[in-house]
């Protein structure tokens, strides 16, 4: 069944959530209707390095598909609909294909994580509320503002009334004087004149003082109300969105349900709030400094420059905090490798920031790799310096798309080089027994830019990264960031990580990453071995919340009667699981990481041929057969990746004799009917097509129950050779199958 068809059975509500997340550019009918070919086109893994050119092939193709469609349906409204779509996907993104092909990308991305954890994702109708009433606030600000441009500007307006009035009363009354001076006799009436100009003129002045007071309240108010909603939009939604990068790096799900269209949404709203209450204190400052000389209210203008400043800070704080890392660097990065990352500024293109003019260089964004101390004295600082080290492809300018309606850079061909000095520098600071996997540092982005009288350096640091020179080191840097990822506390400094967590937490953790890999969860019979296995003691279920596990049960030390730690063999485990044994381990044929002794009192309630398959604990990447036959429970050697390269597990399965119920009591014909490989009758060329098939053994079975190792054999046996004298009768007295491949043999 296709993703749509899954997603469109979990409730109605969640087309509502596909059509926001595809917006007003893409109508959700396109997706409803090209369905299994952008699932076929999109879901399969492209290299960053081929992408470029994938989606110029794929703009093509799904252009002509939307044609089609368009074409071929009944429904007239649907057709001009589609019709219309691919008309305006076509202009739209003809200069911006990538952008297509990389959204489209993401959505699907977004509808697998839905699939998997729908209540996560759903759980924005209960928060839609709270939602909507944020923005309901932030539009009434806007009205405010606007209001408080009104009355400014009425206000000036009546200061320019008032000025007129006084120089004309001033003039007036040096007339005044001098009519007195030659009237004495009129001077009463002169004066009552006079003093009626100016009762006239101080009381446009009270009037004036007292609209200015109202307005510095209003301002107050804006400005209160303005702080209180940009906190919460910084420091508890886009905090969260922030800290789902975690998560999601880890392979949890995004556990915050806001999107981060809606955060720029609200800081695109506040930055027009806070810019536009900024230039009407301004405003107000410069007529009061024109006042000044007629009426003197030092309070009043001190009052003016605190508002004043602290409007400049909360700008400041949002466009500072608004530039964020959209898409993380992969966290384990190799030297001369490729790899991407890219930067947005939420508040979009409100501010007319100066980002358009390449030939400044201020517009310019640049990336750093920088070590965990420099990460730590930046966080501290608010100063950042050089980087340690050059990265190639690492400067590039911000750009605005009207297409998407983000501001936003991408850095699609960063390389690290071979490590230089400064980098060796950096890796001497590890003490004791740390290795070079063990040390993490992050990416840098930083860049300076203004908009009217302000400038702004503004920088965000990545979540932290593991530099490799070497494949091999790749499972002890996973062991790292894995470990950062699951138990780095929220608010810590970079990169502190507890040196020991709960077993109950480290479960969560590796049912977290194992999932993410393989499409399963790891039942609590799985977990509950995992975590005996990595504290080397027998654990009571449901688990302990006072059992710690520490880095070193998990990465360093080496388990019992092993040459390898617990972290080498859950890795191993976990590929040859994602690369060989997907199909039977989504379908539950695979019991995972059991106990062998748990293994045995399983089956030896069962009935003769019942089998189960369990991960190997003596293999780095294994997984192997335990049958019971009389009472007595063998274990077939483990079949690694060398082995299931060239047999699938299914396939191994039905070949070996004996095999006969999947534990309970499954059929194993049934059990694995659809993972089975399908015989092909076909000859292609002068050759018979041959086979290699698995056997066990009858010795290996055999008498007085006294096998202590877990033997299998692979065959070029009878069955091919009989298959071939079906074909080549003249030629089977002198054809004799007598070669055989004897594979190794070891206690799992």
């Amino acid at each position: 069944m296709s993703l749509w068809n899954q997603l469109v059975q979990l409730q109605p509500s969640v087309i509502n959530h596909l059509t926001a997340n595809y917006g007003d550019h893409f109508p959700i009918e396109i997706r409803q209707y090209l369905a299994e070919w952008l699932e076929n086109r999109l879901i399969k893994t492209v290299p960053e390095n081929e992408q470029s050119v994938e989606c110029l092939i794929f703009f093509e193709e799904f252009l002509q598909q939307l044609q089609k469609k368009a074409s071929e349906m009944d429904n007239i409204a649907i057709s001009f609909r589609l019709s219309e779509a691919a008309r305006n996907i076509g202009q739209t993104y003809a200069s911006d294909k990538l952008q297509l092909y990389k959204r489209l990308r993401q959505n699907l991305q977004y509808e697998e994580n839905l699939l998997r954890n729908p209540r996560v994702y759903l759980r924005r109708d209960i928060n839609r509320e709270e939602y909507n009433e944020l923005s309901q606030v932030l539009e009434t600000l806007i009205l405010k503002t606007r209001e408080i441009e009104n009355e400014n500007r009425a206000l000036k307006n009546g200061y320019e009334r008032f000025y007129l009035q006084y120089y004309k009363v001033a003039k007036k009354n040096r007339q005044y004087e001098i009519w007195i001076s030659q009237q004495p006799e009129n001077r009463t009436e002169i004066e009552a004149r006079r003093n009626e100009h100016n009762e006239s003129v101080q009381q446009l002045l009270n009037f004036l003082k007292h609209k200015k007071l109202s307005l510095i309240d209003k301002l107050k108010i804006v400005i209160a109300e303005t702080d209180g909603v940009q906190n919460t939009v910084l420091e508890k939604y886009l905090h969260e969105w922030l800290l789902s990068q975690r998560s999601i790096a880890m392979g949890g799900f995004i556990k915050t349900s806001i999107r981060l269209e809606t955060i720029q949404k609200w800081c695109e709203y506040l930055a027009e709030i806070l810019w536009t209450v900024r230039e009407q204190v301004k405003i107000l400052r410069n007529s009061s400094q024109q006042m000044f000389q007629v009426y003197n209210d030092q309070i009043l203008c001190d009052t003016l420059h605190e508002i004043f400043e602290t409007v400049t800070k909360l700008v400041e704080k949002l466009i500072i905090r608004s530039f964020i890392i959209e898409k993380q660097p992969p966290q384990v990065i190799g030297t001369r490798k490729k790899f991407e990352s890219t930067v947005r500024l939420l508040i979009g293109n409100k501010l007319n920031i100066n980002m358009f003019n390449p030939q400044k260089s201020y517009l310019q964004v640049t990336a750093k790799i920088i070590s965990e101390k420099q990460a730590r004295e930046i966080r501290i600082t608010n100063q950042c310096y050089e980087g340690c080290e050059t990265i190639i492809n690492n400067t590039g300018y911000m750009e605005y798309s009207e297409t998407l309606k983000q501001m936003s850079l991408s850095f699609n061909n960063m390389i690290l080089p071979i490590m230089k000095k400064e980098m060796c520098k950096i890796r001497k600071e590890r003490t004791g027994m740390e290795s070079v996997s063990d040390k993490k540092f992050a990416l840098l982005f930083q860049s300076t830019f203004s908009t009217g009288d302000m400038s702004f350096n503004v920088w965000a640091i990545s979540l932290p990264i593991v530099v490799t020179s070497h494949t091999n080191q790749k499972p002890e840097a996973l062991a790292t960031i894995t470990w950062d990822n699951a138990f780095s506390e929220i608010n810590r400094e970079p990169f502190v990580v507890p040196e020991k967590v709960p077993v109950t937490r480290f479960a969560e953790a590796l049912n977290v990453i194992f999932r993410s890999k393989t499409d399963r969860n790891l039942t609590d019979e799985n977990l509950h071995f995992l975590c005996e296995k990595v504290t080397r003691m027998k654990l009571p279920m449901p688990l302990p919340d006072d059992v710690e596990v520490s880095w070193q049960m998990f990465c360093k030390d080496p388990l019992p009667n092993r040459a390898f730690n617990f972290w080498t063999w859950f890795y191993e485990t976990m590929e040859l699981t994602k690369s060989f044994l997907s199909g039977p381990w989504k379908d539950g044929l695979i019991m995972g990481f059991v106990e062998r002794e748990s293994v045995e009192r399983k089956l030896l309630h069962c009935q003769n041929g019942t089998f189960l398959l369990r991960f190997a604990e003596s293999e780095l990447g294994g997984v192997t057969i335990a049958v019971v036959q009389n009472n007595f429970v063998t274990h077939i050697e483990p079949f690694t990746e060398t082995v299931l390269k060239i047999r699938s597990l299914a396939d191994a399965v039905r070949d070996i004799e004996g095999l006969t119920y999947l534990y309970p009591c499954k059929p194993i014909n049934e059990a694995f009917k659809s993972h089975i490989t399908p015989k092909s009758s076909a000859i292609k060329g002068p050759y018979v097509k041959s086979e290699l098939r698995m056997s066990v053994p009858a010795t290996s079975t055999a008498a007085n129950n006294q096998i202590t190792d877990d033997t299998f054999t692979i065959y070029d046996d009878q069955q091919f050779y009989s298959n071939c004298s079906n074909f080549l009768p003249n030629f089977t007295s002198s054809f004799s199958p007598t070669s055989s491949y004897q594979v190794f043999t070891s206690s799992c």
